[in-house]
């Protein structure tokens, strides 16, 4: 295979089976719920966007954006490779690389069939702007700072009400949601088409000493 001139695909070799087998994941039907998060394929040898992801079961591998079901199956994805990763430039340029790896994973979804769940590496509040004009039910972990840091009540406050205490805020118009819920310590959720909801009663009590449970107030 003769490699093109200036190539900086690193996996220009490999790229038609690429481009095949990408191909028929976005033929397959989508289920309801969906989720977008990182895979680290092992690997160990010599390759320069080798990538080290802490606290996974194989740290060192090659970083493989996915979009996937329910049921496991992948629908989408994207081969990390630092700066020569192919995102859309009107996507990286305007929302940096979490935000982008959604929208472009997303790009083949069709409107008002589908829920889509991702963590805090991928979360802002114009992802979700975007992903509402799209049709597509979002929701999240957050960090809080790139929501222009929400006035969320602070820990203290829904520590004094006890595990299970939770705060809520919208924005103007009513479309987005941020929800803070406080266990042993603060988890911070943002979603496009739910908030809160009715207060229900579960059973909770820590890893290291399960039989001593607790009852907490969650949000159904």
């Amino acid at each position: 295979m003769k490699i093109p001139t200036g190539n900086k695909d690193r996996f220009v070799k490999v790229r038609p089976m690429f481009d095949c087998v990408l191909k028929r994941c976005r033929e397959l039907v989508k289920e309801r719920n969906l989720s977008i998060d990182e895979q680290i394929v092992p690997f160990t040898g010599h390759l320069n966007v080798k990538q080290y992801c802490k606290g996974k079961p194989n740290p060192w591998g090659i970083k493989i954006f996915m979009l996937c079901g329910a049921s496991g199956v992948i629908y989408d994805f994207i081969i990390y490779q630092g700066s020569e990763t192919e995102f859309c430039p009107r996507f990286k340029n305007k929302f940096g690389l979490g935000a982008s790896v959604v929208l472009q994973l997303t790009e083949h979804i069709e409107e008002n069939k589908h829920f889509l769940f991702f963590d805090n590496y991928f979360a802002s509040y114009n992802l979700f702007e975007v992903l509402l004009q799209r049709k597509i039910f979002a929701a999240s972990t957050i960090r809080v700072d790139r929501f222009s840091k929400p006035p969320f009540l602070n820990d203290k406050v829904l520590a004094s009400t006890g595990k299970g205490a939770t705060h809520e805020i919208r924005n103007d118009e009513n479309t987005i949601a941020l929800l803070k819920w406080y266990d042993s310590k603060s988890v911070h959720i943002a979603s496009n088409f739910i908030a809160s909801g009715n207060v229900d009663n579960v059973e909770h009590g820590g890893i290291k000493n399960q039989k001593n449970m607790i009852q907490l107030n969650v949000q159904k």
